[in-house]
């Protein structure tokens, strides 16, 4: 017997694996099909003329020099992203209701940094329901107490807002989007206010060394902006699945 449930073990464990590896790419592909339903639907939504050229100017500048390989095949990238990030979520979880709440929190974030990445918006449509749902879900404290979660989605806007008043008073022009405040709220209201410290130094950092290398590389110009939205995903999701902070 005892030589019997090794195997078996291994046998489960294959077999959640794959679940993971098919879910996971699934649901990466259906987060790139919801980016591009609502990109298509900010496109449509009335615009002036300037805006709609200073918008194409940026996606062109930003993704068609540094991303337009990837874009072109965002669906193939997008599902095997999401088979990695969902295994990753099952190692950190297992079987249990943060693995879920951990992996809706994950196809919004994705479907979220998508839409940044082509348009440099983040819509209200994906971080306000990301925003109450932390809330919601930690009133039974899931990933933070109630006060940790309504201290975070606070802290997580102020923070972002006052880094963007600040660049906007000393260069007189923004540096943020506002929807970049209500995502870092998001996700203050998921994690807790401990998370932020690491949340956005991890995205400053990554943000910071991205640049760097896409101006080094000839593929961006040093002038163009860049979205902070995926980098701030990307850091929200390493401090959902591991365990340390800087406070």
């Amino acid at each position: 017997m005892t030589a019997v449930e090794p195997s078996l073990s291994l046998i489960h464990a294959a077999v959640l694996l794959g679940a993971a590896l098919a879910g996971g790419a699934v649901l990466g592909y259906l987060a790139s099909l919801a980016a591009c339903y609502i990109g298509a639907a900010l496109e449509a939504q009335d615009k002036t003329d300037a805006t709609s050229a200073l918008t194409d100017e940026l996606g062109h500048g930003f993704l068609g020099s540094a991303l337009a390989g990837l874009m072109g095949r965002q669906h193939v990238v997008t599902g095997g992203l999401g088979a990695l990030l969902c295994c990753w979520l099952a190692l950190a979880f297992g079987p249990s209701p943060h693995f879920l709440l951990a992996l809706a929190l994950c196809w919004t974030l994705l479907c979220a940094s998508l839409i940044d990445l082509k348009h440099f918006i983040l819509p209200d449509h994906l971080t306000l329901p990301l925003l109450w749902a932390g809330l919601l879900i930690n009133v039974a404290g899931y990933f933070a107490t109630l006060q940790d979660a309504v201290v975070g989605a606070a802290a997580g806007y102020l923070t972002l807002w006052s880094v963007y008043w600040m660049f906007k008073l000393l260069r007189g022009k923004e540096g943020l989007g506002h929807g970049d405040f209500k995502l870092a709220a998001a996700l203050g209201a998921w994690l807790g206010w401990q998370a932020l410290p690491t949340i956005i130094l991890l995205a400053a950092v990554a943000g910071i060394a991205a640049g760097l290398i896409l101006i080094a590389s000839r593929r961006m110009r040093a002038s163009q902006p860049m979205p902070l939205g995926p980098f701030l995903a990307s850091a929200g999701l390493v401090a959902l699945s591991t365990p340390y902070r800087l406070f």
